[in-house]
This record gives structure tokens, sequence and C-alpha cells, in this order.
């Protein structure tokens, strides 16, 4: 069946009855166009039904005497390019939400490992004797030096020295690998 000129001419006045013909003529060939680029039968179907909604919706535009089969045509071209668009928008969205959350989770399990690292750090400090341990402590926490120690402390140097060494010693006799790289790194770039 093709659509004369009349049809289109109700189409146009807003004759609904225009409209049906038109899409029993029309609907599986724009539906087997829409599916020919979505292959999701389900979407294709309300596509279908998008495009005839907004046939009638832009009845105005329509030109009686033109090329209707591919007004019809680029308007379901259009509706699927919006669908894609609105689809990938979605999709990228979704992701970058999906990418955030991980983020914060990664952010959350990096905090907890420093405060549990902290936690295991400083129960085996107060094990050692006091003198070692406020050396140590001077060291870092407070990033001193070992002259600074030294001289706040009124020792050598070289005293300083042994104690640090003999608590990383200690510590690394007692705590995981893992926690004892970490302290390892926190005393080289700052806590």
């Amino acid at each position: 069946m093709v659509i004369d000129q009349n049809v289109l001419k109700g189409l146009k006045k807003g004759n609904p009855h225009a409209l049906e013909k038109i899409y029993l003529v029309y609907n599986s060939r724009v539906y087997n166009f829409i599916y020919s680029m979505i292959k999701d039968s389900v979407v294709c179907k309300d596509l279908t039904q998008d495009v005839f909604l907004q046939l009638w919706n832009k009845r105005g535009d329509v030109d009686c005497s033109g090329n209707f089969n591919g007004y019809l045509f680029t308007i379901a071209k259009n509706t699927v390019y919006m669908y894609l668009r609105r689809e990938l928008l979605m999709q990228n969205y979704l992701q970058k939400m999906e990418d955030e959350a991980g983020q914060q989770d990664l952010e959350t399990e990096q905090k907890l490992d420093n405060v549990f690292f902290r936690e295991n750090v400083m129960t085996l400090i107060e094990e050692l004797p006091e003198a070692r341990k406020n050396i140590f402590l001077l060291y870092w926490k407070s990033e001193m030096s070992y002259r600074e120690i030294a001289e706040l402390l009124s020792i050598s140097e070289k005293t300083v020295a042994t104690q640090v060494r003999r608590t990383l010693r200690f510590l690394y006799e007692r705590l995981d690998k893992g926690l004892l790289l970490a302290l390892l790194y926190s005393l080289t770039n700052g806590w």
C-alpha cells in the first residue's frame, strides 16, 4: 500500500485515522530499520512507537508533495541516534559513579591500613625502653635529624643512630614485612 497525498494532508490537519493508515503501512518497515541498528526487539518496539509519536507531533512539518518515505526514515534514524546518545551518556555516567565509588573505597581502605599500621607500630614501640622509645618517636613522628635529637637530649649523634638502628631491628623482627616496608616508607617520605 502506498500513502497518497490525501492521507498526508489528513495527517497534517490532525486526522488520527490518517496516522493509523500510515502506521499500518510503515510500522514493520520502521521496526526493521531500527532493528538493523539496535538488535534489541523490546527497545525497537519502543523506538518504533516513538517515531510515530514524533510524526504525529511534527505533522505540521510534513510536505505532502515531498518525499514522505525519506522524511519518516529520517525521524527514525534521528530517534535511534538520540537513543544511542542517551545510552552512551548513561553508561559514561554510571562508569564515572562506579569509578568514584571505587576510589572512595580505596581511599577508605588506605586510611584504615594507615590506622592499623600506626597501631601496630605504636604497640611495639611501647615495649621499648623509655630512652630508646623517646629517641625513635622524635625521629619518626617529629621527623628530627640525628643531630637535632642529640642536641635536644644532650647525647651523641652516634648514640641516637644506634638507638634508631636497634629500634628498626626490633621492629623488623616483630612486624609483618608489609608493615615494615610501610614504616620505612613513612620514615623516608615523612609521616
